[in-house]
């Protein structure tokens, strides 16, 4: 059974710190060198290994990390070789069968359910993570123009249950151009009167007496309640927490590259 400090150890040593490179300096400074080359902590991919290798039986522990590692730099196969000893030709078939191996976790992990049933708030809606893309060259558009970034990008809406760290859906992409509203709605446009509405969106998802957390962007829907300056400090921390969780979960930092 892996620990958090096994990942440690060994997705340092597999990337080139050897053990008497990674005991001559602190826990906080490999923690760091971990997140350099594999995206996020060891501590939240232990749960995940745990899950696949009980999804599927087995798990090669090295190509796993080596998927990881190439999800977060996106180095060429040339380098990919250098550093993991693996011949060019399987490089990509490696990595793609490991991240297809999360990527099923999906829809055993993110239910749209809560166990709060005595609570009318049920979860904090996300501002939406926003990756940065190269351009679409087979169908450019506007709606693909993220300003934040002057640059292409797509979006994805999440919602955190507000009384467990669990996330609770997952939706996307998006075009980055697309109001959050209308994502949230299931509309093509902000003004859609409701006859064309995607009745799988999150909106449609919630019953009559459950309501989310949102920001300004979602003024206009009764089922989210818009943080205000005025609102306690632990309604507006409340209405943040997935900013945490975002930053966990969406852990391939190829999104916020244009590799």
């Amino acid at each position: 059974m892996w620990t958090k400090e096994d990942a440690l150890f060994n997705g340092l040593s597999w990337v080139g710190f050897t053990p008497s490179i990674q005991h001559k300096v602190s826990t906080k400074r490999n923690l760091t060198r971990f997140r350099e080359h594999f995206g996020t902590t060891p501590a939240t991919y232990t749960p995940l290994i745990h899950d696949i290798l009980q999804e599927n039986g087995s798990l090669n522990l090295k190509k796993f990390m080596m998927s990881l590692n190439w999800a977060k730099n996106r180095n060429r196969c040339s380098v990919m070789t250098a550093n993991w000893h693996v011949c060019e030709e399987n490089v990509y078939s490696f990595v793609f069968e490991h991240l297809e191996m999360m990527q099923r976790m999906k829809p055993t992990k993110i239910c749209f359910e809560f166990s709060s049933s005595d609570k009318m708030i049920k979860g904090s809606l996300d501002y939406y993570t926003t990756f940065t893309v190269n351009e679409f060259r087979d169908d450019p558009s506007a709606e693909k123009y993220d300003p934040k970034s002057a640059s292409c990008g797509i979006k994805w809406e999440n919602c955190m249950d507000l009384w467990e760290p669990r996330i609770v859906w997952l939706s996307g992409p998006h075009p980055v151009a697309k109001p959050d509203i209308s994502v949230f709605r299931g509309a093509n446009k902000d003004e859609d009167d409701g006859a064309d509405l995607d009745r799988t969106a999150l909106l449609w998802q919630l019953k009559d007496d459950e309501y989310l957390i949102g920001d300004s962007g979602y003024a206009g829907t009764e089922k989210i309640i818009v943080t205000q300056e005025d609102h306690s400090r632990e309604f507006n921390l409340a209405g943040q927490r997935h900013l945490t969780v975002s930053a966990a979960v969406f852990i391939s930092a190829e999104t916020r590259q244009r590799g």
